[in-house]
């Protein structure tokens, strides 16, 4: 995660004041409240303003907040800002109304959590014993959630939005295609070199010819670990490491261009602008790859009548490793300015998300209108499942919105197909997913942070040009050139890079 400018984040605050200025904050009447309901949040109806991200169903997504002012007696008043304002003009603007909205949705906890540091947001630990007890009881029961989102100064200034499940993507191959030429699915990277050779050699589309593509993908990442090596920074033995200085990463880089050359890889994975798996599928020449899971396995219902015998199947990851999961939690989530009138309403606003009410509502929408309770759980409708676009549905309603709030993973697990939920549940209940780096920007000191993010800046973008090279045959791969390689590395600053994260590390651990 690189450290996010901060500027995008308060010019749009500070056009949202300009927008809330001269609207004075009145209690809006809210309809059908029940005010005995353990979810009231205020006996008299208020209206809370709130800041949200510019959205493609923005227009239909404040229906999810009607239902929730129903349940709490809090209207929240959403603007949507689009503006590139100047920064300094737009700050300075926010500061002089002191009129920041009363909740802001940010997608840069790093420089929201600085800001809330310098004062403008509430440090919410301070009031989750009064206000948010759902909120304090996730954190006692996820730790390492509460390491993620605790600034330097050690308190919390944001509340996450959490995925729900581990696994995200993994390892698919065309299963049909092994039988066809009587293969096994490959469990090491030796067995998966032999399969990559059959089905570029052995014609398995049928056509007469040899336009078989063995692996395709969004990029080369995927295959680093089938040699042990990383594409990125990774954890090992307490110690961080970037992947592309180490040893392992030239041993894999030889057999990746030995790979690409022998034709095993994409001929285009480095240029292609767009989603492969459209054309490499659906023309048939695909042979396996590394994506979602979901989106991924709806190829065999898409293709099951135009290729005959069609099946693309998840599959254990070669050599055991999958670098990609979702975060335990997300850079989404949202606070709550120090200048509101209604701090404490607000807070508990945030926490009506995390309570079993307002997470069910934020997952499943309303009952009897998306879901009806089966066997004491929320069950889609069966008429909203046969849906073409069932997400797509939800989040005109507002539901799944990247607010503050805990997915619940069996919202997914209804509308993707069976193939999906298979190969999640693999690499779920296996030790594929390796240990992430978590998000060290929050405790680097602020006078690290600019060095250690433009160090990091040259190192990949001098890192992926050099990968480009290399593979494509620009610069030949010799030791001669991967010396070359790493003594450019450090002339950028690599051990001081290493230095700053390896004791934000020590320091997020304790």
């Amino acid at each position: 995660m690189k450290i996010f400018k901060r500027i995008g984040l308060f010019a749009l605050i500070a056009l949202m004041t300009l927008q809330f200025a001269g609207c004075k904050k009145e209690n809006s009447a809210t309809n059908n409240v029940d005010l005995s309901s353990e979810t009231l949040i205020s006996k008299e109806p208020i209206e809370l303003t709130v800041f949200y991200p510019s959205s493609k169903e923005a227009d239909g997504q404040w229906k999810i907040f009607a239902e929730a002012a129903k349940l709490t007696n809090v209207s929240a008043r959403v603007t949507v800002s689009k503006s590139n304002t100047d920064f300094n003009q737009a700050f300075n603007l926010a500061l002089a109304a002191g009129d920041i909205p009363d909740i802001v949705e940010t997608y840069d906890p790093v420089g929201f959590s600085q800001y809330g540091i310098e004062g403008a947001f509430v440090p919410l630990n301070e009031y989750f014993d009064e206000c948010a007890p759902n909120i304090k009881k996730m954190l006692e029961e996820n730790p390492s959630i509460k390491k993620r989102i605790t600034a330097s100064d050690g308190n919390i200034y944001y509340i996450p939005h959490i995925p729900g499940g581990s696994a995200s993507t993994g390892w698919f191959i065309r299963t049909d295609w092994l039988k066809k030429l009587g293969l096994e699915i490959p469990d090491s990277t030796e067995e998966l070199y032999t399969v990559f050779k059959a089905f570029k050699e052995k014609d398995p589309n049928g056509n007469g010819q040899a336009d078989e593509v063995p692996f395709f993908g969004a990029d080369l990442n995927e295959l680093f670990p089938l040699w042990n090596a990383r594409p990125d920074w990774y954890v090992a033995d307490g110690k961080i490491k970037y992947g592309p200085y180490e040893p392992e990463y030239k041993e894999a880089l030889t057999n990746i261009i030995k790979w690409y050359n022998e034709g095993l890889i994409d001929r285009e994975i480095l240029t292609r602008s767009k989603d492969p798996r459209e054309k490499m599928l659906t023309d048939n020449i695909g042979g396996a790859t590394n994506n979602w899971f979901g989106s991924t396995a709806k190829f065999n219902d898409r293709l099951k009548d135009s290729i005959p015998g069609f099946e693309f199947k998840p599959i254990a990851p070669p050599n055991g490793i999958e670098l990609r999961r979702r975060p335990e939690s997300s850079l989404y989530g949202w606070g709550v300015s120090a200048s509101s009138k209604y701090i404490k309403e607000a807070i508990k606003y945030l926490d009506f998300w995390y309570s079993e009410t307002g997470n069910r509502l934020m997952n499943f929408g309303v009952e009897g209108v998306h879901y009806d309770m089966v066997d004491g759980k929320p069950q889609f409708k069966a008429e909203l499942l046969a849906k073409e676009n069932v997400q797509k549905e939800l989040a005109e309603f507002g539901i799944q919105m990247d607010i503050g709030f805990k997915q619940d993973f069996e919202y997914e697990k209804q509308w993707i197909n069976q193939i999906a939920v298979d190969g999640m549940t693999m690499y779920e209940n296996s030790d594929y997913i390796v240990e992430q780096v978590p998000p060290l920007e929050m405790v680097i000191a602020d006078e690290e942070a600019k060095e250690s993010n433009n160090i990091d800046t040259q190192i990949d973008t001098y890192a992926s040009e050099m990968l480009q090279k290399w593979v494509l045959g620009a610069v030949a791969f010799t030791d001669e050139s991967w010396n070359k390689y790493i003594n450019e590395l450090d002339k950028f600053g690599m051990n001081g890079l290493l230095e700053i994260r390896q004791n934000a590390y020590e320091k997020y651990n304790k």
